[in-house]
């Protein structure tokens, strides 16, 4: 086997082939491009697969992934614990970042908590993604923020004079909580409209740069402070301190051992009510509050759709984001797990979700990168004598170990542990009567089936993320607990603490700053969508610096095709490559020709710039290239210009016709004009439209399959004598089947 690429070599002896020969040789035909109606017809074909009974069965079965994968077998055991595991790490995070994206949102907490259920089990039944994870996110509600503050107002004047807002809502909180439905409406609306006419294409404009510089500026918000309450500062610093520490400094340690960062901010807001409550924080300190949470499950609430147009401008910054966002997360974790995925369905089954939930007081829900980031790496570290009694005995749990009992297999001593009797859970659990339920549904026997109470494996890591939706519908078997059970428990968490965790959470928001050097290093276009994205939404607000930045980025990609670089080249020494002799030393232009190459496809935007380009050096051409060291410039005019046409992937009718010109001035001066490496859809455009380029001697075609064989026939039929340096090991040789053949007897016949 060979060490390096320098022990791999090869010969080749085949004629010098133009497209025509090749075609006639070979047998090559054009891709036919099939119409409209075949286009419609296919698809239809498609999806209705024969319309059997099967196949709609097959379908039907489809609409639900979970179920899919459970009959393709696709799904096991160890998958199901690790969804158990992700799920409830997943509820862990929703719950702290619910209540304060809520508030961010200048909606209530408790509308942050809807969102976390109803929108993430719509899409955890219908979901392709099998890793993403749904929810609220700090941009997002910033968004919505700002497109609440910006209209809520025009709902009040809709209102009558005598309205009585419903559900204990003041007149402006009522107003806040139907223009965010309403808005989410029109933006969930959107997202389902790009979904089912599959145009999610259109997201790929919206650049990574422009995104960056969009999100960091939208985290930035300025208002006046005209008095505090110094306790609410205090504990606000505080907060803030102690959850960007544990986020910086504790959790990257943490995550090295168990992968499962500390909930720091579920344990923050914990603290802070227990605290709030005992010590009286709102009525001796007159500390804000969150106030009434209620218990239960919301209202349905039916969104103003007489409002509904004057939401749609504000809207659109909050699909765009919503769905970019949440699709590149699916993208990014459908290539890290390498399975397929058409984001085409999801962003209907996204808008779905959220259009649904939003009659239901919810917001937009998209994904997140950092709660999903968790909920599909999450690891347990397992010791070797899993389940077999050792571990729970240094914990407390019991004493003697799980014996077998009479109760469906649960160990009969259960409850003697000294931590186990101390906490009263053992008592607790026979007044609820949850062994006997436990018997009945046969958790147990289901325990004993997966291995849960057997010896487990060795030591090590065990990888319990996130491996399909299910995960994300146990999330909400949480967060329904939640809102059923431990709601009002809530009532007493200051505020101040859930603003805390929303500027700790805009800080990350805000870390594409850090990579704006880098940006300028790699790309000043790049660094320019950046800045002009961001300045546009400070400037002046998120939805014009969204529509700014989105034209800034389509302008900058018209700028590259229309400014491209380009390169004159030449042959490197004892090889069928080509090189810009700008860049590569060894390259060494060849007498009498001038290969150039345009860098981008030729079209309206850029047909001007290269019929002067190839014209000017066509004319120039005995100046160009780096002669050898020491010999003299060539004196040999140019007298055919060769044109690698490989970077071409489409030539529009404008591109064909400066062709043709600059065909015909070359011509005019006495030139042949020669192409090389034309891809197919190239060569269809020249057919269509008739392009012929007349070279003398004629060939088949003026079209070459490499760079190689157009310079080879350049200088084989050139009427000047062939005596420079470069060509002098070339022999043309006359064969009467296979026409002109030329071998190189630079190429050793052992290489």
């Amino acid at each position: 086997m060979a060490d390096n690429t320098e022990d791999l070599t090869y010969h080749v002896h085949r004629p010098v082939l133009d497209y025509g020969t090749f075609a006639t040789k070979y047998r090559e035909t054009f891709r036919r491009k099939r119409s409209l109606l075949e286009v419609a017809r296919d698809e239809a074909k498609q999806q209705c697969g024969g319309c059997t009974g099967r196949h709609w069965v097959s379908r039907l079965l489809n609409l639900v992934p979970l179920v899919n994968l459970l009959r393709l077998n696709q799904y096991s055991r160890t998958d199901l614990l690790s969804d158990v595991v992700a799920g409830f790490t997943t509820c862990v995070f929703h719950i702290p970042q619910g209540l304060a994206y809520g508030l961010l949102a200048s909606l209530k907490p408790i509308n942050g908590l809807y969102t976390s259920l109803f929108p993430v089990f719509i899409f955890g039944i219908f979901g392709r993604s099998r890793h993403l994870s749904i929810g609220t996110f700090s941009l997002m509600a910033l968004l919505l923020s700002d497109m609440i503050e910006a209209n809520y107002e025009a709902y009040i004047r809709r209102m009558p004079g005598n309205f009585s807002a419903p559900m204990n809502y003041t007149g402006a909180e009522y107003a806040k909580l139907q223009t965010a439905v309403v808005g989410t409406f029109a933006a969930s609306a959107m997202i389902l409209t790009v979904g089912i006419l599959r145009l999610g294409f259109f997201m790929r404009y919206m650049s990574d740069a422009m995104l960056k510089g969009f999100t960091a500026a939208a985290a930035v918000q300025f208002k006046v402070i005209k008095s505090t309450n110094f306790v609410t500062l205090g504990i606000s610093i505080g907060s803030i301190i102690i959850l960007y520490l544990v986020k910086e400094f504790v959790n990257p340690r943490v995550k090295k051992k168990i992968r499962v960062p500390l909930p720091i901010e579920l344990i923050m807001i914990v603290i802070s009510l227990l605290v709030s409550k005992f010590a009286k924080f709102n009525e001796k300190l007159q500390v804000a509050i969150v106030g009434e949470v209620p218990r239960g499950l919301p209202s349905p609430l039916v969104p103003d759709f007489g409002f509904l147009p004057a939401m749609l401008p504000a809207a659109i910054p909050v699909g765009l984001v919503g769905g970019v966002v949440t699709m590149s997360l699916a993208k990014m974790y459908c290539l890290e797990f390498q399975y397929s995925y058409d984001f085409n369905e999801d962003f209907a089954i996204l808008g779905v979700s959220s259009l649904v939930s939003s009659f239901f007081q919810c917001f937009f829900a998209c994904g997140a990168l950092a709660r999903n980031s968790v909920v599909v790496s999450v690891s347990l570290r397992r010791p070797s004598n899993w389940g077999s009694g050792r571990l729970t005995q240094q914990l407390g749990i019991w004493e003697a170990g799980p014996a077998t009992g009479d109760v469906g297999g649960w160990p009969s001593n259960w409850g003697s542990g000294r931590l186990a009797q101390q906490l009263g859970i053992w008592r607790l659990a026979q007044q609820l009567g949850i062994w006997r339920l436990a018997q009945q549904l046969g958790i147990w026997r289901l325990a004993q089936q997966l291995r849960i109470w057997e010896a487990g494996p060795a030591t090590g890591i065990w990888e319990a993320g996130m491996k399909s939706q299910l995960a994300s519908l146990i999330s909400c078997s949480g967060m329904l607990l939640v809102l059923l059970a431990i709601g009002p428990f809530f009532e007493t968490i200051p505020t101040c603490v859930l603003g805390s965790i929303i500027v700790v959470s805009l800080i990350n928001v805000m870390s594409p700053l850090k990579e704006l050097p880098r940006i300028f290093r790699v790309s000043r276009v790049d660094f320019a969508v950046f800045v002009v994205s961001g300045l546009a939404v400070l400037v002046l607000d998120v939805t014009l610096g969204l529509v700014i930045g989105f034209a800034v980025t389509l302008f900058s990609v018209v700028l590259r095709t229309q400014l491209p670089s380009t390169a004159v080249l030449g042959r490197v020494e004892d090889t069928d490559l080509y090189e810009d002799l700008q860049v590569c030393p060894s390259a060494k232009a060849l007498p009498g020709l001038a290969i150039l190459r345009f860098n981008a496809p030729l079209n309206f935007a850029n047909a001007e710039a290269f019929g002067d380009f190839v014209i000017r050096l066509g004319r120039d051409g005995q100046t160009m290239g780096q002669p050898a060291e020491g010999a003299a410039p060539p004196e040999e005019p140019v007298h055919t210009v060769v044109l690698d046409c490989s970077p071409w992937c489409y030539v529009d009718m404008v591109g064909v016709r400066t062709l043709r010109e600059v065909h015909r001035q070359l011509t005019d001066r006495g030139q042949r004009l020669l192409l090389a490496g034309c891809q197919d859809t190239v060569r269809a455009s020249f057919a269509k439209q008739g392009l012929t380029l007349e070279v003398n001697p004629g060939p088949s075609s003026a079209c070459f399959v490499s760079l190689h064989d157009a310079a080879l026939y350049a200088m084989a039929t050139a009427s000047q004598p062939q005596g420079a340096p470069l060509f002098s090991n070339f022999v043309v040789v006359e064969d009467d089947v296979e026409g002109l053949i030329v071998n190189d007897a630079g190429v050793s016949e052992d290489s």
